[in-house]
């Protein structure tokens, strides 16, 4: 990762409101870049178990949370999904530029989960789950997907964190920080906050030597609040992203149009 960025409900309206196309067709182009990574929860574990019984992990990684090759790392809640989207067929349209967005990850990890429990977590009568089963399999699952996403947020140049009412809850007094009820938006973003910035290499040259995203809602009912500190992040507004959109090359030249970002940033 080597810059951080947040946009605000406000400037995704913007962008919604002033494109030259339909949102809807943003929105399909946003689909569209997910649907190898949708096709892989249909896999049983079989391909995953070792001749003693156990999972492999990395294998399990691997194949239901993936690596792909993305530019920006969309961090955002599941509420705001057709505005995340839109963003990213935005982002691909106007600067060639590919997003990973967070939930087409961690929205499948309750299915993922649910073919480890049911194999492996059934109580002796076979109609309920053992509990303690249950929180030792909750537990492996999600330190994998932890391991997933912090892989892709390190290998993405760009972080991006969309700030919503769904997202984020400012404190009173400090806008940068405030609260979150995602764990997954928490762990993004103190991952963040302590990555090493990641310079690209045409950047170190010039330096002297020295189908739509589901997701269970089966647990809205329970809400946990964490502390979120987007202090770190600069904020992208409508006039810089307009600014952007202007400067983007006809020829989607995805390093030069990330280039003109940071260059309109720094302005």
């Amino acid at each position: 990762m080597y810059k951080k960025f947040k946009i605000d409900l406000n400037e995704l309206t913007y962008i919604e409101e002033n494109v030259s196309t339909s949102w809807e067709y943003l929105v399909s182009i946003g689909c569209s870049q997910f649907n190898n990574i949708k096709e892989s929860v249909e896999s049983d574990l079989t391909e995953f178990t070792n001749p003693d019984g156990s999972l492999q992990a990395d294998d399990i990684v691997n194949y239901w949370f993936p690596s792909i090759n993305a530019d920006i790392f969309i961090s955002h809640s599941h509420k705001d999904e057709e505005y995340v989207l839109g963003l990213a067929g935005w982002l691909k349209t106007h600067f060639g530029l590919n997003s990973f967005i967070d939930s087409a990850v961690w929205g499948y990890s309750d299915e993922l989960l649910k073919k480890i429990d049911n194999k492996y977590c059934k109580s002796l009568n076979g109609n309920t789950y053992d509990y303690q089963k249950r929180n030792r399999s909750t537990s492996h699952v999600h330190m994998m997907l932890s391991t997933a996403l912090m892989n892709m947020i390190d290998k993405c140049e760009v972080f991006m964190f969309v700030e919503t009412q769904n997202s984020f809850t400012p404190s009173e007094y400090f806008s940068s920080d405030g609260e979150t009820e995602s764990p997954w938006i928490y762990s993004e973003l103190s991952l963040v906050a302590k990555l090493q910035e990641n310079i690209p290499e045409r950047f170190k040259r010039n330096i002297p030597t020295c189908d739509s995203i589901e997701f269970s809602e089966s647990l809205e009912n329970l809400r946990i609040k964490y502390p979120a500190n987007m202090s770190g992040l600069t904020t992208l507004t409508s006039d810089i992203l307009v600014k952007w959109k202007n400067s983007s090359t006809r020829v989607l030249d995805k390093v030069r149009n990330l280039d003109n970002l940071y260059r309109l940033v720094r302005e």
